[in-house]
């Protein structure tokens, strides 16, 4: 009974508001209607932005947009992956090519990894991870499957630099494959070799492969060091200009053998 009288007194309540607003004078009506406003404002705002969520999370256009994130970030994530797989792949592709070439070769090497390069473009040198305690020793050549690569210049215990064929301090005694004809190619520091001691009627032509003569004692005889781009007569004409690009891919050099024996 009491809940029954009690639900009467708020539906009176209710009916007479209208009419008790109209009888009021306008100024505190229109304060009422501003505090009821006001004190309704945050919990109405509240539930219109959890409304827009809701409606945003199971609405088509939500739904597909969410989605679309998250595949994003998944083939962002099989991109990067694959990048580092791709890399082991490479990487041990290169130490199998190594190892067979290592097996070809009828001397003594020792396998090394580049650990560190010049920037420079003039000094053109490496460091590999290998040093004395390694047997490695100044003065040793550096081969790669596709050729002569350098020299080794100096040696710390545990790690060696070694300068690259085309810096200017590199000289190794060579030979043409094709006439025979004996010279010392030397570093020109961009990137290609130039052959010395060459008198203008040695028969030496562009596409000439050179090898390493053997002479000196310090390379073996046969190791193929590049092909000759550039032949001229000298300006004086008595003895030849010639330049040679190396066959190993010096700029890219990642696994290298030294020249033990």
């Amino acid at each position: 009974m009491y809940g029954i009288k009690k639900r009467h007194y708020l539906a009176v309540i209710f009916l007479a508001l209208p009419i008790l607003l109209l009888i009021l004078p306008e100024s505190l009506t229109e304060k009422i209607r501003l505090q009821t406003t006001s004190f309704l404002e945050t919990p109405l705002a509240g539930i219109n932005i959890f409304s827009r969520k809701i409606q945003d999370a199971i609405s088509p256009k939500g739904f597909f947009t969410h989605y679309l994130a998250q595949q994003d970030a998944r083939m962002q994530a099989l991109v990067a992956q694959n990048a580092q797989l791709k890399e082991v792949f490479l990487e041990r592709q290169r130490v199998e090519d190594l190892l067979s070439f290592k097996q070809a070769v009828s001397f003594k090497t020792i396998q090394a990894n580049v650990i560190s390069k010049d920037p420079t473009n003039w000094r053109h040198s490496i460091i590999i991870d290998k040093g004395a305690k390694n047997g490695v020793r100044k003065d040793m050549f550096l081969i790669s499957p596709q050729g002569l690569c350098g020299r080794i210049s100096e040696t710390g215990r545990f790690a060696a630099k070694a300068i690259l064929l085309t810096d200017p301090n590199f000289k190794v005694a060579a030979i043409c494959q094709r006439s025979r004809e004996e010279m010392i190619v030397a570093g020109a520091g961009r990137n290609v070799c130039f052959m010395k001691y060459l008198d203008a009627d040695r028969d030496v032509q562009v596409k000439d492969i050179i090898v390493t003569s053997g002479l000196g004692g310090f390379c073996p005889k046969g190791i193929l060091i590049g092909e000759v781009v550039s032949v001229q007569k000298s300006a004086d004409g008595l003895t030849l200009k010639a330049f040679l690009k190396p066959s190993a891919r010096l700029n890219s050099l990642e696994e290298v053998l030294v020249l033990v024996e």
